[in-house]
């Protein structure tokens, strides 16, 4: 894992960023053979191009972000695990999203914990990994159960992996990993010192509001101008600025969620945290039918936005 740094450009380098139908005109300066590179954050296709005087519209197959990593064909995907929780199974939404199941690991093991207590005690096994997802599950259970929040050596781990680059994906029941580990940025409803105390046990669904312009304007693209957030167990009252190191980092809150019709709710979130970043979402990502859901193409959308770099919102810095 490091600090991944945005992409630096000349003023004069061709460069085009795209709308939030995909599209882009890059302006080529030069005929011949050239490099065309495609990136959002860690996800990378590199490809050779013959560049001919005149329009032309690229084939998909040269402008879609990878599936997996491929360094001989130029594809790079970040390095993701997920710690596989029992109720949220987002490996299979990434999946459906395109991701191939090899650009992933799941931890997973019979023993309630046990695989995943393995895996986030080891710095070097989390720190090798750009992106962690700890799903909804129950590791942050009251005693006598399992409660790896509670982990001073896994804590440390979490918060040291986002220091320094990582991407650090909870949901649901494992708020205790984002309260515990950071806490001030996130208040949620029915936290205490008690484990999962916030956790309900009856699921919700909350009529969506997309509430970060740029992703509203992705998911009104693809005709989601109006959606429910489905499965959420946990709530969010409010999130706050944090002051660290000088700096204030202001959570940035991307889909709220209205309950029983009563004022909108934060129901996804991110914030900055050293050169990493750290998101939360109150529902389950999992696939509820065979065709791609509103709440996975915005988990898509969301995890392509905070996998750039912290210094620029595009990802992309002209010198």
């Amino acid at each position: 894992m490091h600090c991944d740094s945005c992409v630096q450009l000349g003023r004069g380098s061709p460069h085009a960023i795209a709308n939030e139908r995909g599209e882009y005109d890059v302006a080529a300066t030069e005929l011949g053979t050239q490099y065309l590179v495609i990136q959002k954050g860690g996800f990378r296709r590199v490809r050779e191009v013959y560049v001919k005087a005149g329009d032309e519209k690229l084939p998909d197959t040269l402008t879609t972000l990878p599936p997996k990593s491929d360094p001989a064909t130029g594809d790079e995907v970040p390095r993701m695990t997920v710690v596989h929780g029992s109720y949220d199974e987002i490996e299979a939404s990434l999946e459906k999203l395109g991701i191939d199941k090899s650009a992933f690991d799941v931890v997973k093991s019979p023993l309630v914990g046990e695989a995943a207590r393995t895996f986030l005690r080891n710095p070097v096994a989390v720190n090798g990994r750009h992106i962690v997802f700890l799903p909804c599950g129950d590791y942050t259970q009251p005693s006598p159960n399992v409660d790896l929040s509670a982990e001073k050596l896994i804590a440390d781990n979490l918060k040291s992996f986002v220091e320094v680059g990582g991407r650090l994906y909870v949901t649901d029941w494992h708020y205790d990993f984002v309260a515990k580990t950071f806490p001030g940025f996130v208040q949620f409803g029915g936290e205490s010192a008690q484990p999962c105390s916030g956790c309900e046990r009856v699921s919700y669904d909350a009529a969506a509001v997309v509430s970060d312009p740029g992703l509203a304007s992705w998911m009104s693209a693809q005709g989601l101008s109006t959606f429910n957030i489905e499965k959420n167990y946990t709530g969010i009252t409010g999130v706050t600025p944090v002051t660290t190191g000088g700096k204030t980092i202001v959570p940035r809150v991307w889909v709220s969620g209205s309950r029983n019709g009563a004022a909108p709710k934060p129901a996804t979130i991110s914030f900055e945290h050293g050169c990493g970043r750290v998101l939360f979402s109150t529902y389950h990502t999992e696939p509820f039918s065979t065709s791609l859901t509103p709440q996975e193409r915005a988990l898509l959308g969301v995890l392509l936005e905070v996998s750039v770099c912290n210094d620029s919102p595009s990802g992309v810095v002209i010198r």
